[in-house]
């Protein structure tokens, strides 16, 4: 990343403490630790901290296995590194001498339980607030960069979704078409997220996070598809419901109405238009064709460096729609026991309208 958005970034965190009353804020959470360093360490449990002051250098604190993936940022970081068989803890504890006294900490949602109780015999505990308000407001407007990497993933989401179209057979199981679309993800120079895509055939596509298994796909039903792959640290998400076979016509009716409430909220997306009227705008439509009570969940989630994050798309959600806001767009019909079907993309905002970045057929 370059070193001028990461002071960027750090400069917009420090003035949002300064305009807050926080003193520091500590950052754990491996997202935005890629977000704010460029470097995603492996999830280990090993301690690693970037400790930002409302005034003067950033500290990240560092195990001595990840010193060289972060060695190049000692330009803008002190580099604090311990080793194995040291205590982090206590470098975390010399960082509160640089807390205003009677000014809070902010720490985000990726700082360990254990952390905070060592910190609160330092530190009275209603000083140290679970807040990162500062960087989730940094996430969630992408900027041109992060726009083209989400493009990018979302391409070869719909390449694969065409391949795995035309592998998956009746007699297959779930996992075989789902070994087979991780394979493809990588191929292309990306990696699964999550780690196993939902597979649903049949009765289990009317489960909306179905845990894909060993069930094999028949003839005469639906097969429900919900993956995404990470590239270059941004993710795609993409759901699709295909039949096998000649779908039934209760299937058809269910999915015709589905693909017109993703239609209707997708039509209504602009900047200023609060979430919760994308959610409504779909939800009523379900709700007049009879099947209101089958659609349970939100419409949408926001997605980034992460397969779910900021913003959240549900009814009475009245932040409005900012250009470089991305999220999904996913309403679902799901009757318990027979199938279910969702369609899902993901946009961006845009001045005109959203911009899609997923479009295998519907």
């Amino acid at each position: 990343m370059d070193k001028e958005k990461i002071k960027d970034r750090i400069r917009f965190i420090q003035e949002f403490l300064e305009a807050k009353g926080f003193g520091l804020q500590f950052v754990c959470s491996l997202d935005n630790l890629a977000y704010l360093t460029g470097v995603r360490p492996l999830a280990i449990e090993r301690l690693t901290l970037l400790s930002i002051p409302q005034e003067g250098k950033t500290h990240l604190i560092v195990p001595k296995l990840s010193e060289q993936e972060f060695s190049h940022l000692s330009s803008l970081f002190d580099l604090l590194v311990w080793e194995d068989g040291q205590d982090p803890v206590v470098l975390v504890q010399g960082e509160l001498k640089r807390l205003s006294p009677g000014l809070p900490l902010a720490a985000d949602r990726g700082t360990p339980g254990y952390l905070i109780l060592a910190l609160a015999k330092n530190l009275p505990l209603d000083l140290i607030l679970f807040n990162e308000d500062s960087i989730k407001r940094l996430r969630q407007i992408k900027n041109q960069e992060e726009v083209e990497l989400l493009k990018a993933s979302g391409a070869i989401a719909d390449e694969v979704l065409k391949e795995v179209r035309e592998f998956a057979k009746p007699g297959m199981s779930e996992l075989e078409v789902a070994s087979f679309m991780i394979t493809e993800i990588m191929r292309r120079g990306a990696v699964a997220d999550p780690s196993i895509p939902i597979v649903a055939s049949g009765p289990h596509s009317a489960v909306p996070h179905h845990q894909t298994g060993p069930r094999k796909l028949q003839v005469g039903e639906p097969l429900l598809i919900d993956f995404g792959c990470v590239f270059k640290g941004y993710h795609s998400d993409v759901t699709r419901t295909f039949f096998l076979g000649e779908p039934s016509e209760e299937f058809q009716k269910v999915y015709q109405i589905v693909k017109e409430a993703q239609a209707k909220a997708l039509s209504i997306i602009r900047p200023g238009t609060p979430l919760g009227s994308l959610d409504e705008a779909a939800r009523e439509h379900i709700k007049k064709s009879g099947y209101g009570e089958y659609f349970i969940h939100r419409l949408g989630h926001g997605l980034g460096m992460e397969i779910h994050e900021e913003p959240y798309v549900y009814s009475g959600n009245s932040t409005p729609a900012e250009a470089g806001m991305c999220f999904s767009v996913e309403p679902g019909i799901y009757l318990p026991g027979r199938f279910g079907v969702r369609i899902e993309d993901c946009v961006v905002v845009e001045k005109e309208g959203p911009l899609l970045l997923t479009h295998f057929p519907k």
